[in-house]
């Protein structure tokens, strides 16, 4: 009963969680919609990673555990950084060093079974966990390093945008990735499936930080 709760648990965060992310992709980015929406997105995100958590413990799907973390510490970390652009609390502060911290340990769980499957004692090659357990562990080992800085708060205020938008919408395209894997592997050629989200996003990802870092430009938010 508990494994059947936290599949729909996780179907339902995750479903939200690309649904409203998709919403976002549309809107003009700091106004009264995109936050809101984005609120959203951060908590179906963070039910989707629980739920996610409890399917990995009752269910041993190890793989949906560990892209759940990935994607929702994108998601925490982009949604802190634009909380964090006028400076952070000494509590919210070591709150985010711990969950950098964890997600780095775990970045190096998700690549090593990507490598070698510990259940069955065999060598193997999974190159999502690989891929984004290095990618996990790059951003989490760099976050650890920035807010350890005594000068932290005056970094991210110069680079808070930046990270926003690349952190929520790297959460969106790791969501996306791991749906596709996890459904139509079989049916869409690999590549397509572990790579189409990242060539189509991407290069929007790379307009919207060349559109709201311009100097002359301003979003509120």
């Amino acid at each position: 009963m508990i494994k059947e709760i936290a599949l729909i648990l996780h179907v339902a965060g995750g479903m939200s969680g690309l649904l409203i992310g998709s919403l976002i992709l549309g809107l003009k980015k700091g106004d009264k919609r995109h936050r809101l929406l984005g609120q959203w997105y951060v908590l179906s995100m963070a039910l989707a990673t629980l739920s996610g958590i409890g399917m990995a413990f009752w269910g041993d799907n190890q793989f949906l555990f560990l892209i759940g973390i990935f994607s929702f510490y994108l998601c925490y970390s982009g949604w802190r950084m634009a909380r964090q652009k006028k400076g952070t609390t000494r509590t919210m502060r070591a709150v985010d060093i711990s969950i950098a911290i964890l997600t780095l340990l775990l970045s190096v769980f998700m690549i090593a079974s990507g490598i070698f499957d510990f259940g069955q004692n065999k060598l193997i090659i999974n190159p999502v966990l690989i891929i984004f357990g290095a990618a996990s562990l790059i951003f989490s080992f760099n976050d650890t390093r920035l807010y350890l800085k005594p000068d932290a708060d005056q970094i991210l205020r110069k680079q808070w945008l930046n990270t926003h938008i690349g952190r929520m919408s790297g959460s969106y395209i790791s969501a996306l990735t791991a749906f596709l894997v996890v459904n139509l592997s079989g049916v869409l050629p690999p590549l397509l499936v572990w790579l189409g989200p990242s060539f189509v996003i991407g290069p929007l990802i790379s307009r919207w930080v060349r559109k709201y870092t311009r100097p002359k430009a301003s979003i509120q938010q």
